[in-house]
């Protein structure tokens, strides 16, 4: 469920009064750069009584702006901070900001404050107990009832760390020591609890640290100078720079897979809850990584036309190597063995699709080569066909020269025949004109003689 932020830069809800968790929790968890591989950022959380000052204590610290009461207006019941809320500071530590117990608000319903207290003390490496100097020897002041709910819920976990607890007494004005006191008394709730198979000495899970501060109304100046002392002493603690097994950006996963087991009563086991985060980053990191290897891969199949099968072959195996390094840049700040698989899944699946690739290729190249051999048959057959064609016009061009000449022989023949009969015929022609003359002559001669007789 999304829930609304408030105009304050750097804080957000992550759980709001009635337990939802905030899904766009990661705009804030976006903003932290830690340095190095990003697995270097502290986490602090704070509990203790309602109205005591938590919030002003976290901005004093931190430099956060979570909203706190004003000093002038006191409401009997109100509560300023609901819910849980988150924020970090420039010195890479992630701040997480929680509802005050045994507020009247909630009345006898104790459930919600001891979910959220167990959620500081599993994910946190330092957790603030922030409590009043006069509660001090207090059973419900001291969080005697909500300490003994975390540590029976805390002593079932397995515990990759041991975990801070920084007591810090409020409006003290004195020399009264209360290391003693408080170790003693903490020790005391923690025999009290019913025992596990794998129960251990409270020093063996937590370590205690022990502040004072003045009243903030009445010492300003030397509360903000004993703050910042104890911000140095909280940012020196091994726990501050001890690498996380995950990086800052898969906090907010993290978060919510805690909650979630929270709230179903789950017996939560933080290192299967942290492998289970680790497992879902790299799967998203793998995920992220094929779709781009895909894409890549859709585009060198595209161009394949204009490459050769082995060109083909050796851009996909750039491809695959490229992407492979990427994971496991990407990856580097988690745990190997988790990474390792999620990474050797990817490269079985990079693997399969260039070998499917390359087959297809290959198949295609195939395909290519038999149309090719194809189209050369046919080819071969137009040109067969051609020249079949060129031999046979020229054959009937040649016969049809032979026909002509035989054609042009027989008109020779012919004519010459043509001029012997007419030469024939003339030399006929005059001999017979000349028996005409002689015969017309003696015709002529008979003719005078009868007339002139």
């Amino acid at each position: 469920m999304a829930l609304s932020t408030t105009s304050r830069l750097d804080s957000v809800e992550l759980i709001s009064e009635d337990a939802k968790f905030n899904d766009d929790v990661e705009s804030l968890i976006n903003r932290i750069k830690p340095q190095g591989d990003g697995t270097l950022y502290g986490i602090v959380a704070i509990i203790g009584r309602q109205g005591t000052g938590k919030s002003t204590l976290m901005n004093g610290l931190f430099n956060c702006d979570f909203q706190v009461r004003n000093a002038n207006v006191r409401t009997i019941g109100s509560r300023t901070t609901k819910g849980v809320w988150l924020a970090y500071d420039f010195k890479n530590t992630i701040v997480m900001d929680i509802e005050g117990a045994d507020g009247i608000a909630r009345g006898q319903n104790t459930l919600f404050e001891k979910q959220t207290a167990l959620l500081a003390i599993a994910v946190a490496d330092v957790v603030i107990i922030n409590m009043m100097l006069h509660d001090v020897d207090t059973v419900n002041g001291g969080l005697q009832p909500l300490l003994t709910t975390i540590f029976e819920a805390y002593e079932k976990l397995q515990r990759p760390h041991k975990k801070n607890l920084m007591f810090v007494i409020r409006d003290y004005h004195g020399v009264q020591d209360f290391n003693e006191n408080l170790i003693k008394s903490t020790n005391e709730i923690w025999d009290s609890i019913p025992k596990s198979n794998n129960h251990a000495p409270f020093s063996n899970y937590f370590k205690i640290e022990v502040a004072t501060l003045p009243n903030f109304l009445y010492l300003e100046e030397q509360w903000k100078k004993e703050v910042m002392e104890l911000r140095k002493r909280l940012c020196n603690l091994h726990a501050f720079r001890r690498p996380k097994d995950f990086c800052v950006s898969d906090f907010g996963v993290h978060l919510q897979q805690m909650w979630q087991g929270i709230l179903e009563n789950k017996d939560i086991d933080i290192p299967s809850e942290r492998n289970l985060t680790i497992s879902f980053r790299c799967d998203e990191i793998a995920k992220e990584i094929y779709s781009d290897f895909c894409k890549k891969v859709d585009e060198v199949g595209k161009n394949a036309k204009s490459l050769g099968q082995d060109d083909f072959k050796r851009r996909l195996e750039e491809l695959k190597k490229e992407h492979s390094s990427r994971y496991d840049t990407k990856t580097t700040c988690y745990d190997e063995s988790i990474r390792e698989v999620k990474g050797n899944e990817l490269k079985e699946k990079l693997k399969v699709l260039v070998d499917k690739m390359a087959v297809e290729q290959a198949w295609i190249a195939a395909e290519r080569a038999r149309e090719a051999s194809q189209e050369a048959t046919w080819e071969a057959e137009k040109a067969r066909a051609a020249e079949e064609k060129a031999r046979l016009a020229e054959e009937k061009a040649r016969i049809a020269a032979e026909e002509k000449a035989q054609a042009a022989e027989l008109a020779r023949v012919a004519a010459e025949k043509a001029r012997a009969f007419a030469e024939e015929r003339a030399r006929a022609m005059e001999k017979d004109g000349k028996k005409l003359g002689k015969a017309v002559k003696k015709t002529f001669s008979l003719l005078g003689q009868k007339i002139f007789g």
